[in-house]
């Protein structure tokens, strides 16, 4: 998908490149586009503004999930959750959320020993070992 392809992302905002390249390698990987989107495209294109792209694709997306009554969760975990705790933890997202459908977006970071961060919308929760720990080092 264009949006997580960081080489697709750094092309398209390269100026270097014309719009009409964009423009081409744009239906050469989607051929089977639809007359509207290609117009669309092109519309792009002609104002020069084809580096849009990516940001436009992410808000779409966006757009998507909250009409299928999607939510999107951010969670950053030390190490791989076993099954059992992943599905705990679905299905409170679940309940939290209201939502029948959750799309976990999960990310490891070495910096935290234990626990895991979740962000939900503006929300933070952090439940992570290294907080804890850096709060114990900022008081000595």
């Amino acid at each position: 998908m264009l949006l997580s392809s960081v080489v697709m992302k750094d092309y398209f905002k390269n100026p270097t490149y014309s719009d009409k390249q964009k423009l081409k390698l744009l239906f050469v990987i989607f051929p089977g586009l639809t007359i509207p989107v290609k117009a669309f495209l092109k519309i792009l294109a002609e104002r020069s503004v084809l580096n849009l792209i990516p940001e436009i694709a992410e808000e779409y997306g966006k757009i998507l999930l909250d009409l299928k009554g999607i939510q999107t969760v951010k969670l950053v975990v030390a190490s791989p959750l076993d099954e059992s705790y992943g599905a705990l933890l679905l299905s409170t997202l679940k309940k939290i959320t209201k939502s029948k459908t959750i799309l976990l977006n999960v990310f490891h970071n070495p910096k935290i020993l234990a626990g895991f961060i979740i962000e939900y919308k503006s929300i933070l929760l952090d439940l992570s070992i290294l907080k804890d720990f850096s709060l114990l080092i900022n008081e000595v």
